[in-house]
């Protein structure tokens, strides 16, 4: 009987042990098969499709069309219009042509003139005399010959003065252009002594004329006259609207 118990006992075990052996076949099997399913087929769907639709219709979608319309509306717009139009007004007003009938400047007043000697041309010097002020609005507003005109800087007016050695053009007078203090008028020594009127001037002036240079260091009261009576320098009150400050005024072109 106890010999008959171990052998049962020694079947069981057998059996147990030959299930065990059966599932880690099975466990083995699980293993091999979903891992070789999910590799292939799942990498395939991830790796290949989505990459070629991505990099192929963003790519096209994004580099062609839209750099396309930027660069050729853009550039169209900025470079051409805008700089045709600045370039044509601004020369247009600064390119003024003079009339081909302008004469030459001479001691009979034959303004408006060119003097060839300095290249300004000048108005018909005003018969009245005016204060500063007015005399100032009158050449802003001259309309003669078509052209514009100012009043002229005391060195401008200079370049009209003749057979007066020391404040003609050359001469020893220091009033120019960078120079227009009071002391300026160092060696500027009139002439006088010529019956003939208008002798200092190149266009027969006897007047006085207005400047639009005010005196630097007394800018608050005076500017620069110029006497072509004897051919002198001296000073206006341009603030003055009454008594004795009024003189003459030649324009220049502007």
């Amino acid at each position: 009987m106890k010999k008959f118990q171990i052998t049962v006992i020694l079947i069981l075990a057998l059996f147990f042990m030959f299930s065990c052996v059966s599932d880690d076949d099975d466990d083995y099997q699980a293993d091999t098969d979903p891992d070789t399913t999910a590799d292939t087929d799942g990498d395939t769907a991830t790796d290949t499709d989505p990459d070629t639709m991505a990099d192929t219709d963003a790519d096209t979608a994004t580099d062609t069309d839209p750099d396309t319309t930027a660069d050729t509306d853009a550039d169209t717009a900025t470079d051409t219009d805008p700089d045709t139009t600045a370039d044509t007004d601004s020369d247009t007003d600064a390119d003024t042509e003079l009339p081909d009938d302008l004469p030459e400047c001479t001691f009979t007043d034959n303004a408006p003139c060119k003097d060839s000697s300095s290249g300004f041309v000048w108005s018909s010097r005003l018969s009245s005399a005016k204060y500063w002020s007015d005399a100032v609005e009158y050449c802003d507003g001259l309309d003669e010959s078509g052209l514009s005109w100012r009043m002229p800087e005391i060195y401008e007016l200079r370049t009209l003065i003749e057979n007066c050695s020391s404040t003609q053009i050359g001469g020893s007078c220091q009033i120019a252009e960078g120079c227009v203090a009071y002391n300026c008028n160092t060696g500027c020594d009139s002439c006088s002594g010529q019956t003939g009127s208008g002798y200092y001037s190149k266009l027969g002036d006897a007047d006085t004329l207005w400047s639009v240079t005010k005196i630097s260091d007394y800018s608050d009261y005076w500017v620069w006259t110029l006497n072509f009576k004897s051919a002198g320098f001296s000073q206006g009150d341009y603030k003055a609207t009454s008594g004795d400050d009024k003189y003459h005024v030649r324009c220049i072109k502007k």
